[in-house]
């Protein structure tokens, strides 16, 4: 129980990171940044290798439009869509600057037609193709977006730009290695840029190549020791390693440093339940629900348990207070069931049965078919020597669909310690049959060899 909900934690920590603090690299800010949309509607010159020639005329309408572009741009769009044919037979070139003149007012529609026009007319256009691709991406059509931007790079061009939308695109389509080439091809360009430092960084982790992303963002916090964001990566790394206390390390960081939010917060109290720093971890759960009384109730709940599962009752019973006091009219009736199963567990590890049963005993009166409870309630009855009545209990929950195999397992384990091997050893089997595990498998072997010296 404990080992899955470390489990839980550990991925409910990475999933909230990487979605939270996803690569910026196609953000508002990398649309609106001024060089980049500089370079794309500057575009109106042409490279002749890989693009189609101007007929006599759109030669003569182009040195008009270039130089009426340096005083009255209205103008020089006038002269360049009077070279526009309704059948189409004017060139690629005027659909390509059509298309920036149409990107620059905001038209993107009109833009992406004028592109692929541009491209049926000339198949390896190489700026049509990355400005169409650019495009693409901007919408989130990554599949034809990298189709496009690896014609450029096919056609002799590319550069960070195109190699990051690219990578992010890979990255958004779960093809991480892809990914990791396009990022490190990007950052060839722009050895600096954070956005494609993130990115392979996630690449890396998604491929679980944890201590490659780890030396990389420890390059990087040399430098930009203040970035949350790198901390927050590293994190991911260090748990993708299984190095809880480093990745605990980080966080504290990203929390001293004021950046840290509500849920990141909360996962922090969770390593530091699990590290046993039951106090450390309370001070992260309070401090999560001051700032967002909404964070969600489930992880809560979970995380109240955690802290009494690592034996942190204390800590456990105030989270539990400040829970009731903080969220109280949103707690459903079922909220208030979850935190008095939690409230009976600190009573029985405290060695207040009494207290616990009588908990237990009015939940399993309202709900018959709470197994949770039944089986809470079980173990109760187990400590205070009420054989009969936990026997009862373990096997109404064995019988509760969904719960079969641990209140089998829960069962299994309570008829050992009455020292009934053989009654055991049924119900062990039965939970096996139901549900393989290797641990239940391994108790299954102790239980047998405990059965054979018992009998002699």
């Amino acid at each position: 129980m404990i080992r899955s909900l470390l489990s839980l934690t550990l991925i409910a920590i990475t999933a909230c990171t990487l979605a939270a603090q996803a690569p910026r690299g196609v953000g508002q800010d990398f649309w609106s940044n001024p060089a980049m949309v500089e370079k794309f509607v500057g575009s109106y010159g042409m490279i002749s290798s890989v693009e189609p020639k101007l007929s006599t005329s759109e030669t003569e309408a182009f040195k008009k439009f270039a130089e009426a572009m340096k005083t009255d741009a209205n103008a020089a769009t006038a002269i360049l869509r009077s070279e526009v044919k309704a059948d189409g037979s004017h060139g690629a070139q005027v659909d390509f600057v059509m298309g920036n003149l149409s990107f620059q007012a905001g038209r993107a529609d009109e833009a992406m037609k004028y592109y692929r026009e541009a491209i049926r007319k000339f198949a390896d256009f190489r700026r049509a193709h990355n400005n169409l691709g650019i495009l693409l991406a901007q919408r989130g059509q990554f599949k034809e977006a990298i189709t496009h931007l690896a014609k450029t790079i096919e056609t002799g061009g590319g550069d960070a730009v195109t190699y990051g939308l690219m990578a992010y695109g890979y990255l958004q389509q779960n093809l991480y290695l892809s990914a990791e080439i396009a990022y490190r091809n990007a950052l060839i360009f722009e050895p600096n840029n954070t956005d494609w430092i993130l990115g392979l960084a996630k690449s890396l982790l998604e491929s679980r190549k944890f201590d490659e992303a780890v030396l990389l963002l420890d390059d990087m916090l040399k430098t930009q020791e203040t970035n949350a964001d790198l901390w927050l990566f590293q994190a991911n790394a260090f748990l993708g390693k299984g190095d809880v206390n480093r990745a605990a390390a980080n966080l504290e960081i990203v929390r001293r440093l004021g950046k840290i939010q509500p849920d990141m917060l909360a996962r922090l109290g969770d390593l530091f339940a699990d590290a046993g720093a039951h106090d450390l971890a309370l001070t992260a759960y309070q401090e999560a629900l001051a700032k967002d009384p909404r964070l969600p109730i489930p992880g809560l709940m979970q995380s109240a348990e955690l802290l009494v599962a690592r034996g942190g009752n204390q800590q456990g019973a105030q989270l539990v207070s400040q829970i009731r006091s903080t969220l109280g009219r949103s707690l459903s009736d079922s909220d208030k069931v979850s935190l008095q199963k939690i409230e009976a567990r600190i009573a029985a590890s405290r060695g207040e049965v009494g207290d616990a049963a009588k908990t237990l005993e009015l939940i399993v009166e309202s709900n018959p078919l709470d197994a949770e409870a039944l089986l809470l309630l079980a173990n109760v009855y187990a400590r205070r020597g009420e054989v009969e009545k936990a026997d009862f209990l373990f096997s109404r929950a064995s019988r509760i669909r969904g719960s079969e195999a641990v209140a089998l397992v829960q069962h299994g384990r309570f008829l050992v310690r009455a020292g009934k091997y053989s009654a055991a050893l049924t119900v062990l089997e039965r939970a096996q049959s139901m549900r393989p595990d290797e641990h239940v498998s391994r108790f299954i072997e102790q239980v047998r060899a405990a059965a054979r010296s018992a009998s002699f």
